[in-house]
């Protein structure tokens, strides 16, 4: 009876290990695989950064649209995003930096520097309706109450008293 036990135990260990084994190898491959994925966009974007300091911003333009669909979390997100940003300043297309945005906002909605980021980007296209959209339920940080304030402006908005705006924001819209 003993020696049963003695052996069921052994049996149970084995399996443990065999799982924490597993474990150990899918996680391995997961951070192998992320690792890899990152030091791909980082290629990319250093190439999209080459080809913009040699002015060919069709050529970086193809090259961020290959790095969008790669790119995972906020950080990377954002980095895309700047370079869109330099991209439509050369241009002279800042709508692309509202597209490019409200692709990121779909994959990561929590991101308040990317919902700042497509709120600024439709501003400047002229999509008050969707920059207001964007800033409407959000907390009124600083950066946020210029944009909010500037879509409402323009759209010719009444903003009223219980909006709670810097002092200094307030007489500039008076």
């Amino acid at each position: 009876m003993e020696k049963k036990q003695f052996t069921i135990r052994i049996l149970l260990a084995v399996i443990v290990v065999s799982i924490l084994g597993g474990i150990g190898l899918w996680i391995g491959f997961r951070w192998q695989s992320k690792t890899q994925e990152t030091r791909k966009l980082d290629e990319i974007l250093t190439e999209v950064d080459y080809a913009l300091s040699l002015g060919y911003t069709l050529r970086a333009g193809d090259l961020l649209s290959v790095a969008a669909d790669q790119a995972y979390g906020e950080r990377n997100h954002l980095r895309i995003l700047k370079r869109v940003y330099q991209i439509g300043k050369l241009a002279g297309d800042i709508e692309s930096l509202e597209i490019y945005a409200k692709s990121a906002l779909t994959k990561l909605p929590g991101s308040l520097a990317i919902k700042q980021a497509y709120a600024y980007a439709a501003l400047r296209s002229a999509h008050y309706v969707e920059a207001l959209d964007v800033l409407g339920g959000m907390s009124k940080s600083v950066p946020l109450q210029h944009l909010w304030a500037e879509a409402n402006v323009v759209m010719g908005n009444t903003i009223r008293s219980s909006d709670h705006l810097q002092p200094n924001l307030r007489q500039l819209i008076s």
